[in-house]
C-alpha cells in the first residue's frame, strides 16, 4: 500500500482475508485490519461499491458499548 501498488496488495490481501473469515472468530483484529485495508485499496482504485463492502463488514465487527443500568 505504501508503494502505491493497490492492486498487487488488494490481491495479497484478499486471499489472506478469505482465510481468516473462513477459519477466524470474526472479532479477530487481524480480520478488522484486513477490512481496513482492503477498504483502502478499493478506494484508491475507485471501486467505491467494494470500498463500501468492507466498510459496512468494520462496522460490523466493532466493540458494541455495554449499557450499564442504574436500576438495582
Amino acid at each position: 500500500m505504501r508503494q502505491e501498488r493497490y492492486a498487487e496488495a488488494e490481491s495479497q490481501t484478499r486471499a489472506g482475508y478469505n482465510i481468516l473469515a473462513a477459519q477466524m472468530d470474526p472479532k479477530v483484529s487481524w480480520l478488522k485490519s484486513a477490512c481496513q485495508d482492503l477498504m483502502e485499496y478499493y478506494s484508491a482504485l475507485k471501486q467505491a461499491d467494494q470500498a463500501a463492502k468492507f466498510l459496512a463488514e468494520i462496522v460490523v465487527l466493532e466493540p458494541k458499548p455495554v449499557e450499564v443500568s442504574d436500576k438495582k
